[in-house]
């Protein structure tokens, strides 16, 4: 069993397709960041981007809300990407999940209108078909 559990913020508004057949898949990253004292006492920061893909009527009912700078709770199946780039040779990956469980935590900012209740939280098994 593979599950990843992340909290972080938004990096772009969600972007809401459809592949060719017509199936909705949302995408947006995620930055987690980690802080840290080092051996010398040294506040240390490391952060890193994950993509989230969601798909079918999930994507549809959440990607509206998902904007950059909220901070998220994401827990879905984590999956890694590897490729060459073809423009300087190097060798490149990327962590993505498919989110089963969406949490937006908080608006971005204050002025922001609050979220419509039972839009908190979107769990993809549980959304209509």
């Amino acid at each position: 069993m593979r599950k990843i559990l992340i909290i972080g913020n938004v990096g772009q508004d969600a972007v809401l397709r459809y592949t060719p057949n017509g199936k909705p898949v949302g995408n947006f990253s995620v930055a987690v960041n980690e802080r840290w004292t080092d051996a010398n006492g040294t506040k240390q920061e490391k952060t890193e981007w994950l993509m989230v893909e969601m798909w079918d009527k999930f994507a549809e009912t959440l990607a509206p809300f998902v904007k950059q700078g909220r901070q998220v709770y994401v827990e879905g199946i984590p999956s890694a990407d590897a490729w060459i780039d073809k423009s300087d040779g190097r060798a490149k990956g990327q962590v993505r999940i498919r989110a089963q469980v969406v949490r937006l935590l908080g608006p971005k900012e204050k002025e922001e209108e609050p979220l419509p209740a039972g839009e908190e939280t979107a769990v993809a098994d549980e959304l209509p078909a």
